[in-house]
């Protein structure tokens, strides 16, 4: 589940931004500590297209940013495993794109 729409007021005006797609490769390596914490960090490549809208014009950008962030996953059980992650994937000309994930797999 994700976010991919925000309202932002700029010198007192009302601005729409849309994510109208996004994605990335990335490579993360960690260390297990004991046999339920697997903490790691995140490099890779992230690339999304934005739309901005106000006054009923739009504007259509893409942009792209080496991306980096932190995590950990955590056995809940032999086969469950909760992943809380945090990634700050597009930083460029005044726009950002981060934020926090929460997972949860299950091996069979």
């Amino acid at each position: 589940m994700g976010v991919g729409d925000d309202t932002v007021s700029f010198d007192g005006f009302e601005v729409d931004m849309e994510l109208k797609n996004f994605f990335g490769a990335y490579l993360r390596g960690g260390v297990p500590v004991g046999e339920s914490f697997y903490p790691y960090a995140v490099i890779g490549y992230s690339k999304g297209k934005f739309e901005i809208s106000a006054f009923d014009e739009s504007v259509s950008e893409s942009e792209s940013d080496f991306s980096f962030g932190v995590g950990a996953d955590f056995s809940v059980a032999e086969s469950v495993k909760i992943n809380l992650e945090y990634m700050n994937y597009i930083d460029k000309d005044g726009g950002e794109l981060s934020g926090f994930a929460i997972g949860i797999a299950k091996s069979f």
